[in-house]
């Protein structure tokens, strides 16, 4: 299925595609035909290009030829395949380390919980292949909707396999991935969208639980604790219809 994907053999394709793409998210695989790990995250690419076409471009970009070498040097390319994302001729970074959410930064700052992130604390690009298709579109509209939100917000991953990163899961009593936790100049943000925890019944202000149905209902959720937090606010009501919030069950293990 790669080869329903444009491949970029030249500096001049590559520079041209990146001016020329606007308003869409450009996802540049750096890779070779001749390398496994490259052509099943091409199969992922091809799958999921349909999915994303509304708002991102996917191209692949063989680092065997000479003219890309001066790419590899830039980004630093030392590991295949390497994707790396432009949003209108920017390069977009995205932070899947495990830093420490506490911070002193004044600003917004949004932690997403997932178990499939890469082990990389660098944010010019992602290295390795996705484990799914779903991955790979979960991360592309995080970083259009990054774009969308970037005035008054920073998005961040967090590793839940890491074992430094346990200690806030136990803390916030993350016991269902992805969670999204929302901070504001350190102080730990609340939102009631009418979600209760499955061992207490309690409803849970204190995250949020599930994938978004779509990228304008993240969008709307982060501009709603914003403002709530702007006007000093610690909780805000969810600004979604009871629809378009995840549900869920627990399911106990041999029963």
């Amino acid at each position: 299925m790669s080869q329903l994907l444009t491949t970029l053999t030249k500096k001049q394709q590559v520079d041209t595609l990146i001016r020329d793409t606007i308003d869409k998210l450009l996802v540049l695989r750096f890779g070779t035909s001749s390398d496994s790990v490259s052509l099943q995250l091409d199969d992922i690419l091809a799958k999921a290009e349909v999915d994303v076409s509304k708002f991102a471009k996917i191209a692949l970009v063989d680092v065997d030829s000479e003219e890309i070498q001066v790419y590899l040097k830039y980004f630093d390319i030392t590991f295949i395949p390497s994707v790396v994302f432009f949003f209108n001729a920017h390069h977009m970074k995205m932070d899947s380390g495990t830093r420490d959410c506490y911070t002193n930064d004044i600003g917004f700052h949004i932690k997403l919980l997932r178990a499939y992130v890469t082990k990389s604390a660098d944010h010019t690009k992602w290295i390795g292949a996705f484990h799914r298709k779903q991955d790979f579109i979960d991360v592309v509209e995080l970083a259009k909707a990054e774009v969308d939100v970037s005035k008054f917000a920073k998005i961040a991953l967090v590793d839940v396999d890491s074992e430094e990163i346990q200690v806030y899961l136990k803390y916030f009593d993350i016991t269902f991935i992805p969670s999204v936790v929302f901070f504001f100049n350190a102080h730990h943000m609340k939102m009631d969208s009418g979600t209760r925890d499955c061992y207490t019944n309690d409803y849970d202000h204190t995250k949020w639980i599930g994938a978004f149905h779509r990228k304008q209902d993240f969008i709307d959720v982060v501009e709603e604790i914003f403002r709530g937090a702007m006007k000093g606010k610690l909780i805000v009501n969810c600004p979604l219809p009871p629809e378009r919030i995840p549900k869920f069950q627990l399911l106990y293990k041999d029963v």
